[in-house]
């Protein structure tokens, strides 16, 4: 389906040349300001990223995606379906505000982990969660971590890199909003991993860990309950999409399938 079919509700900024916003950012790394894919806008005294998009696919998975966070309880950017004029050419894709909250002081998860404690390749969920308890203790970031490991394997997510896992500092500890949903919802099944470290298979070692560890369990139970189909729907009514039967058919075959996957290797 061409891009620009998949919904008669674009919100159109139009030309928006003017309007780029260059910065530099401790959070946000360098190569993705303003490359090919992410734009930055200041539009009324606020900072929005654009994110290119011309293919359904990636922006069906990305609104997905945001779904999915929500129902995990994961703090999440979120995206209006928008088009613009650049340099002259029309182009489609997502906005979203800066999801930063004002009050709030953010670093990256995996540098203070690794620096606060003697963590040591290789890494893997079961080290991980517990140099997160041994460091953050009782801080919400501990069930958080948790809920997006469980999230990321449930959607099958294959390009998750430490830059986008943020912590949040405020009155207590939190995970930060996450971003980047375009890679998920797709065969085969992956090894979850954080840039190229792995992180969780549903092996012995792992099994084991996560059937005592009464939050994963939850989590999981959490994922199989989950209606990718209805989320689908309500993105449907929602955006006012167009979803091709192709890819309807392909969220649903992989409900099915990662459903299966944990359902056959985990006492949940």
């Amino acid at each position: 389906m061409a891009i620009e079919k998949i919904t008669e509700k674009w919100l159109d900024l139009g030309n928006v040349t003017e309007y780029v916003y260059s910065f530099e950012d401790k959070i946000i790394p360098p190569d993705k300001i303003n490359n090919r894919t992410i734009l930055w806008l200041k539009l009324d005294g606020q900072v929005y990223a654009f994110k290119r998009r011309l293919e359904e696919r990636f922006l069906i998975n990305e609104l997905l995606g945001v779904k999915v966070s929500e129902y995990f309880g994961i703090d999440t950017v979120h995206h209006d379906l928008a088009t613009c004029v650049l340099y002259g050419k029309k182009t489609y894709g997502l906005l979203s505000p800066m999801a930063r909250k004002e009050n709030a002081c953010y670093t990256y998860f995996w540098k203070e982990l690794t620096e606060k404690t003697k963590i040591r390749p290789p890494y893997n969920m079961i080290k991980i969660l517990s140099k997160t308890d041994e460091v953050f203790k009782k801080e919400p970031i501990c069930k958080e971590i948790r809920s997006l490991i469980v999230r990321d394997f449930f959607t099958n997510e294959y390009d998750r890199v430490t830059s986008e896992i943020l912590i949040e500092k405020e009155q207590s500890i939190h995970l930060g909003y996450l971003s980047d949903y375009e890679l998920e919802f797709s065969f085969p099944f992956e090894t979850y991993t954080w840039d190229t470290t792995n992180i969780l298979t549903l092996d012995y070692e792992n099994i084991s860990f996560i059937e005592q560890d009464e939050e994963l369990i939850n989590k999981f139970h959490l994922a199989l309950k989950c209606n990718l189909i209805h989320l689908l729907e309500e993105l449907e009514e929602e955006k006012k999409l167009r979803i091709s039967d192709e890819k309807k058919e392909n969220i649903k075959k992989f409900s099915r399938s990662i459903k299966k996957h944990i359902d056959a290797r985990l006492m949940v």
